[in-house]
């Protein structure tokens, strides 16, 4: 059993690691909500690890500042309810992040001990906002940099998380949508072309209009590109993408910033894949793998000049 707080970190760490390697969203989802609990530990025993011990029992709280084995059988710690609420009590932990991790745990529950599979189909825009709301106090305590824990892009959507809440933008998108509906709709015709990545790193993709429900532009950047894998024949690498802001040509509603995206319910995430060259990604000398092969490679250097008849 872990009491420190590197303990619980290197627990943390490994799980989102494993969530960002993930290839099925639904098992992404599982591994960052795992992280959870040793995220809220870990931030806990920032200000002593015997505040994780059940006060019950002699032994825990001696296991706790070392002086017992601290894997025996007997040993104990508070229930995740329980210490959430003494993390309220840290400086890093509002009230939007309280409800924040409420939510990732009672999803993860429902998951482990609910008749419902809660990951299938679970939109990342459902819960990674709540998560990286959570990652930043987490770092703020236990004096991380939030770029190493999540990426550097999950670690710009937490940033603009901060500037504003989902909480604060809800009653200002609803008056956005509310105005947009009186609106009269333009016809406008769109490209057909599903999702497009322009040189200057941005990219867009369609989604419905929460407004007018037709198809608007949603624009975002790259926050994760994960390990090339073969997809049959071909290699590829799946690049998570992060809604950054919305635009409807037909009803002219335009929403800014994570949290205004997220408490409008849009898709604000979507997954694209990278194809990679193999000999790039797998660092195969070409020279090297003819020769292995028993071919001869002739080098353009050699020989006579090539005359053109």
């Amino acid at each position: 059993m872990s009491w420190t707080t590197d303990e619980f970190v290197g627990k943390a760490r490994l799980y989102v690691e494993r969530g960002l390697e993930a290839e099925e969203s639904a098992e992404k989802a599982w591994w960052f909500h795992f992280a959870v609990e040793p995220m809220i530990r870990a931030m806990v025993s920032t200000i002593h690890p015997v505040v994780l011990a059940d006060p019950r029992s002699i032994e825990s709280l001696l296991a706790a500042v070392g002086e017992a084995e601290a894997d025996s059988a007997g040993i104990r710690t508070r229930g995740l309810a329980e210490i959430t609420k003494y993390a309220t009590r840290l400086e890093p932990v509002t009230i939007e992040v309280e409800n924040a991790a409420g939510r990732l745990i009672v999803r993860r529950n429902a998951e482990c001990h609910g008749p419902t599979a809660e990951f299938e189909n679970l939109g990342e825009e459902r819960w990674m906002p709540d998560f990286l709301v959570l990652a930043t106090a987490f770092c703020k305590q236990c004096e991380l940099e939030l770029g190493t824990f999540v990426g550097k892009g999950y670690a710009e959507q937490a940033e603009e998380l901060e500037k504003q809440t989902i909480t604060e933008a809800e009653a200002e998108v609803a008056k956005l949508i509310a105005e947009a509906r009186k609106r009269p709709l333009k016809e406008v015709e769109l490209s057909r072309i599903t999702m497009i990545e322009k040189t200057s790193g941005e990219v867009q993709w369609a989604v419905d209009c929460p407004a007018c429900g037709k198809r608007g532009k949603m624009a975002g950047t790259r926050v994760h590109v994960g390990a090339a894998r073969f997809d049959g024949d071909e290699l590829s690498q799946p690049v998570s993408i992060a809604g950054r802001s919305f635009a409807c040509p037909h009803c002219g509603l335009k929403l800014q910033g994570t949290a205004q995206l997220v408490a409008a319910e849009l898709p604000a995430t979507t997954t694209t894949y990278d194809y990679v060259d193999p000999f790039e990604a797998l660092q195969i000398d070409v020279v090297e793998e003819a020769n292995n092969q028993g071919l001869y490679v002739i080098d353009p250097d050699e020989g006579p000049e090539y005359e053109d008849e």
